[in-house]
C-alpha cells in the first residue's frame, strides 16, 4: 500500500493501476492483456470491471472502491 500512496504518479502511474487491478480483481496476465477501456464503468466513486475472457471461460466482474487509507479509484 505504501507504493500506491507514495510513489510518484508521473513515473509509476501505470504500475499503480495494474497493481490495483491485480489486487482487487486477482487478474491474470492474459486478463490484463484482453481488458479494454469499455470493460471499466465508473459508477460514482466505484469502478465496476467486467472481465470477459478468463482462464475458465466464464466472465466475471469485480469492483474497485476507495478505502479510508487509499484513493484507488482516483488513481485510475
Amino acid at each position: 500500500m505504501d507504493f500506491l500512496l507514495h510513489a510518484p504518479d508521473g513515473k509509476y502511474l501505470l504500475m499503480k493501476v495494474v497493481a490495483i487491478f491485480g489486487l482487487f480483481g486477482a487478474c491474470r496476465r492474459m486478463e490484463f492483456y484482453n481488458l479494454c477501456v469499455a470493460d471499466v464503468n465508473e459508477e460514482g466513486t466505484v469502478f465496476v470491471v467486467y472481465v470477459r475472457d478468463t482462464k475458465t471461460h466464464r466472465p466475471r466482474t469485480f469492483t474497485i472502491l476507495n478505502t479510508d487509507d487509499s484513493q484507488c479509484s482516483e488513481l485510475y
